[in-house]
């Protein structure tokens, strides 16, 4: 199912250059880089000077406001900014361009029963041959 999709996304991103997956591309890996920013700048950091502090002192002691109003866990916390907000927030706006931009191309409409021959896939399935 992956690979026919494979297929016909390629196909449709040949035929009109509007549907390349260039800026979906984009979005995808500042999400991740976001995502991985996030993670190994203050979640993980901050998840281990927690640990670290429910082993030497007490769990209530990790959990404490005194420990969240340390200067290092604030620091932490406001390294995440970068990944957390402007990089998946520049992604999350890169994919709605994309989605929009998309959504109002219109494209040609095919009848399967038109089409050339069986290795040719059409642009878009008629509703009608929907069952």
């Amino acid at each position: 199912m992956v690979n026919v999709f494979q297929i016909v996304e390629g196909q449709i991103a040949e035929q009109d250059p509007i549907f390349a997956e260039r800026r979906l591309r984009w979005s995808f890996w500042l999400w991740n880089v976001g995502l991985a920013v996030m993670v190994f700048v203050s979640v993980l950091p901050v998840g281990f000077l927690q640990l670290e502090t429910a082993f030497t002192q007490t769990y209530g002691a990790a959990r404490s406001l005194a420990f969240y109003n340390s200067e290092i866990i604030q620091l932490l916390f406001w390294a995440r900014l970068p990944g957390d907000t402007l990089i998946i927030i520049i992604g999350t706006l890169v994919f709605a361009y994309d989605m929009v931009k998309k959504r109002f191309t219109l494209r040609d409409v095919s009848d399967p029963a038109e089409t050339l021959g069986e290795d040719t896939i059409p642009n878009r399935v008629m509703a009608e041959d929907d069952d």
